[in-house]
């Protein structure tokens, strides 16, 4: 499902005028599409059933997305590179999404 938002997001709305999709959608979706392929390895190539991503990784993970792109990166290669607030924000939410989603399941298992 995230895979299929990144590649609409891509080929379509990279070229429509609409600034929430060119912009922001694919860090909004960023992070829960690295929790889930991380979730998924473990799961199947290291076979560990019912594994989970532990908070310390999920804030790990966000602190790092958001210092290497949008400061890090930016700051090495102005050119190539946009440091911007708000995709640290959509980071955020993603993450907010990702922990709701998880636990909704959680409960539901």
């Amino acid at each position: 499902m995230l895979t299929l938002s990144y590649l609409i997001n891509y080929f379509y709305f990279r070229y429509q005028q609409i600034d929430f999709f060119s912009n922001y959608l694919n860090d909004l979706i960023a992070l829960p599409w690295t929790f889930a392929f991380i979730t998924l390895l473990y799961r199947f190539i290291f076979k560990i059933k019912n594994y989970q991503i532990s908070s310390a990784q999920i804030i790990f993970t966000f602190l790092s997305f958001s210092i290497i792109f949008e400061w890090i990166l930016p700051y090495l290669f102005p050119s190539r590179y946009f440091g911007d607030w708000i995709d640290v924000f959509m980071y955020f939410l993603g993450v907010i999404f990702w922990w709701i989603f998880n636990r909704f399941f959680a409960l539901i298992k």
